[in-house]
């Protein structure tokens, strides 16, 4: 009986996850999970596969690690039109200049990662249409001028890491009322996080990382409820908030290095 439970399991499991490639696209109604396998070849001249359509209620799409290759803005709005259900999609090193509008159509989206792209430049505002969104990496994307203005209304995210060309982050960004984990990560201009008076809007934030942010000097105050700080690559840092003694709850990690 257990040998049959077992046959059945990896069956339905089969049918649910599937790995495809331009040569391998054998998915069906019941596909849930789509994940492209690593390949070396360029999206930007391919043309969606239509056979991928008939998976519709995918919940997951999301590409090989270190994938590296550009995609075409027609291929990511075919992902996006096709897989309304999404709650995962996954673009880590995929290369494309514009995140589509529609993104703003995934309304069930829970996690979007679209880290280690070198060549875009903005994020259409519609992202703040993803209210379910809980989670968010735009990471080492060095050319992103800035997030998107009504990023704030995204109440559920709770982690987010980010490489940005601002100088100051936006006042409303503090209106993350729910996020719980920041990391800021190479943000070559970022002189300011935010006022003293409006950071205790992030009253949720649990941890804090900050690495290879030049011309960052100073932390500012009211980090009340953080239980760990990450500062590394920091050389102009010079010192951490006074606040931290008057914290709510100990920390229970600080980690500073390459700081003075």
């Amino acid at each position: 009986m257990h040998g049959i439970w077992n046959d059945l399991a990896v069956n339905i499991l089969g049918e649910e996850l599937v790995v495809v490639n331009f040569d391998k696209l054998a998915v069906t109604e019941f596909t849930r999970h789509i994940v492209w396998e690593l390949s070396f070849d360029s999206f930007k001249d391919k043309i969606f596969p239509q056979e991928l359509r008939i998976a519709r209620k995918a919940r997951t799409f999301r590409f090989g690690y270190n994938m590296k290759t550009c995609i075409s803005n027609s291929f990511l709005e075919e992902i996006i039109s096709n897989f309304r259900f999404l709650r995962l999609l996954d673009l880590r090193t995929l290369w494309f200049e514009d995140l589509p509008k529609s993104i703003g159509n995934l309304k069930h989206l829970r996690f979007l990662d679209i880290s280690e792209n070198p060549y875009i430049k903005s994020l259409p505002n519609t992202i703040y249409k993803l209210l379910n969104l809980e989670a968010f990496h735009v990471s080492y994307c060095e050319k992103l001028q800035k997030l998107p203005k009504d990023i704030y209304q995204l109440q559920s995210l709770k982690k987010l890491s980010m490489t940005t060309c601002q100088v100051i982050l936006g006042t409303r960004f503090i209106e993350l009322s729910f996020l719980q984990s920041l990391t800021l990560r190479s943000c070559k201009g970022l002189t300011l996080m935010w006022d003293d008076d409006n950071v205790r809007h992030l009253n949720s934030l649990r941890t804090l990382n900050i690495i290879d942010c030049p011309k960052l000097t100073c932390l500012r105050n009211w980090f009340t409820s953080l239980k760990e700080i990450t500062i590394s690559d920091c050389p102009n840092m010079s010192c951490l908030p006074a606040t931290f003694r008057h914290l709510t709850s100990p920390i229970n990690k600080i980690q500073c290095t390459r700081w003075t």
